[in-house]
């Protein structure tokens, strides 16, 4: 082997040495990238699951209140049904209001 063919062996060894260790940081580089993207999407993923878990909260304290006024606008019907049957018979009532 001459020192010219020595020295080429030698330069096409550390160009592939350098080439690989490029596609190695490059790789490298792009996963933190990746990584990074990844946990900014989870952290704007979080704040919305806390949000719609805030509006589920609204919205089931909003669903229990109406059920409730529902439950007593029954309550108050069926007292004002039995007070027009009374009238209807024509009983005398003692106290109109409670």
């Amino acid at each position: 082997m001459t020192n010219k063919e020595y020295r080429n062996f030698w330069y096409t060894i550390k160009f592939f040495a350098i080439a690989f260790l490029g596609f190695i940081m490059g790789g490298f580089i792009t996963s933190l990238r990746y990584d990074s993207e990844i946990r900014n999407d989870q952290v704007e993923l979080k704040e919305d699951v806390a949000e719609v878990t805030k509006d589920k909260t609204v919205i089931d304290d909003l669903t229990k209140q109406l059920i409730f006024h529902i439950e007593q606008l029954e309550l108050e019907r069926e007292r004002l049904r039995d007070l027009q049957l009374k009238l209807s018979k024509g009983e005398k009532i003692k106290c109109l209001i409670h």
